[in-house]
């Protein structure tokens, strides 16, 4: 559900009076002579082929020597982000799915922090905590692009892994946009405990804007469409937030920390509809998530998502032909700006193939010149790692200073771009794979057999001083 829905909904509304864009790869090209171009790419990927690492294999499960260079990359990082060109794509998920598990089994990550609902995130944790069975649900309620056999694959891992380890991984949600009605229930649960003189206060507000059903896609839906005055909603959410946050409690007191929390993201959930740049809201609301899981859990922590949010982005660009284009800073530009060299952003890129859109196979073609890709296409090697930061040819560091444009949104065609910054600046380490195939659909013989699940998440605790979860 959720994204989906919500990022068509904002889309419109962000564009609204934009002015119309240009073709932005021509643009780049003003004043190239015929041919440099072509010319100077066979030379960055002669460069980058010099010192790019080979990764061997695809498959999760292979022995993971070939990974051996993102140790020196990644040393010292805080939080490693693991961005994508474009979600749905097969070989991109098992790339991604074989650096978590040497980020988790080698370098002591704790934690992943993924590109979908908070309230969800909670759940899947506790599946792979062993606490709940049923994963396809679960899995069925995560953004359409996740609900494929390689993403089922990486949380059945966490799982085994878990079973097996006393040091746990966490799974956490960094979105906001379809809190469930079970936060809204811990919220009153909390605050009937802890300011019962308010707690007629706070049902008030509860009562006003708790959804009415666990569809959160039918929620979002009608709130969409069937409510005109959106601004009481927002009012009761400010207001339930602005109790909660208030009530007096122990610096340490983990329930406190999860109650404000969570009448943040309804905060957050309600406001979306009314602020003028969606894409802003969205990824500053993102990267606060992951900085209150740091500040609270702690450990060494993995950032899963698209590459326009884990790239470091102060303003990137995405065009949507013929309507405008939407202007706005990253959650990555955010994570390095509080994090410095803490933040590592890893770019997950491609050259060409074909990619699973709602179940339906897309296919992408090779990147034109001006896409900053182009060169990655001209390397020798089947998929490679390659780390922007050591020592680089004369060509390469005019490459990674070029300005940056590459494929926007699928579902608006190819003239969709997105630009903005740097390939240095995107990128600490690219991971590239020239050759991609639609990821799987989760079907019924693929399934884990599972059991009736509890009607609510009931282990949502930060357990900060667990060393168990706290790890790395």
């Amino acid at each position: 559900m959720g994204e989906e829905t919500l990022m068509r909904t904002h889309v419109r509304k962000a564009l609204a009076g934009a002015a119309m864009v240009t073709v932005l790869a021509a643009s780049l090209l003003v004043g190239a002579a015929p041919g440099s171009t072509r010319q100077s790419d066979n030379a960055v990927a002669r460069g980058i082929e010099r010192r790019a690492a080979t990764i061997g294999s695809t498959d999760p499960t292979a022995p993971d020597a070939d990974l051996e260079p993102l140790a020196r990359a990644v040393d010292g990082a805080q939080i490693v982000g693991l961005g994508e060109a474009s979600h749905g794509l097969a070989e991109v998920t098992t790339l991604k799915h074989r650096t978590v598990r040497y980020l988790v089994e080698r370098l002591g990550f704790r934690s992943i922090a993924w590109e979908d609902d908070w309230s969800l995130g909670t759940q899947i944790d506790d599946y792979i905590q062993g606490r709940r069975d049923d994963r396809d649900a679960l899995i069925g309620q995560m953004s359409t692009a996740w609900r494929t056999q390689e993403v089922a694959a990486v949380i059945d891992w966490l799982r085994d892994y878990n079973e097996t380890h006393d040091k746990k991984v966490r799974f956490l949600g960094v979105e906001y946009f379809a809190t469930r009605p079970f936060v809204y229930d811990d919220i009153e649960a909390y605050v009937a405990e802890a300011a019962p003189h308010q707690l007629e206060q706070a049902r008030e507000h509860l009562e006003a804007i708790k959804p009415t059903t666990d569809d959160m896609g039918a929620y979002v839906d009608w709130f969409r469409y069937d409510v005109d005055d959106k601004e009481p909603y927002v009012r009761h959410a400010e207001r339930l937030y602005d109790l909660v946050e208030a009530i007096e409690h122990d610096p340490k007191d983990d329930a406190y920390v999860l109650a404000e929390h969570g009448a943040r993201q309804i905060r957050s959930f309600y406001t979306a509809f009314t602020v003028a740049n969606y894409f802003a809201f969205r990824d500053a609301r993102a990267a606060e998530n992951l900085r209150w899981w740091q500040e609270n859990q702690g450990g060494r922590t993995i950032y899963w998502a698209a590459s326009a949010h884990t790239a470091d982005v102060p303003e990137l660009t995405i065009s949507f032909p013929p309507q405008g284009q939407v202007t706005f800073a990253s959650a990555g530009s955010f994570l390095r700006s509080w994090y410095g060299d803490r933040y590592v952003s890893v770019g997950f890129t491609f050259d060409h193939g074909a990619m699973n859109a709602g179940g339906e196979s897309v296919e992408l073609l090779p990147p034109p010149e001006a896409w900053f890709e182009h060169p990655l296409g001209c390397v020798g090697k089947e998929q490679f790692l390659y780390d922007v930061r050591r020592r680089a040819t004369p060509a390469v560091r005019e490459w990674l200073g070029r300005p940056l444009v590459t494929r926007g949104d699928p579902e608006s065609g190819p003239e969709s771009t997105m630009s903005g910054g740097t390939p240095g600046q995107w990128f600490d380490v690219i991971v590239h794979r020239q050759v991609v195939s639609p990821a799987t659909p989760l079907s019924a013989h693929d399934r884990r057999p599972h059991f009736t699940p509890t009607a609510r998440s009931t282990s949502h605790a930060i357990n900060a001083s667990d060393p168990d979860v706290v790890g790395g």
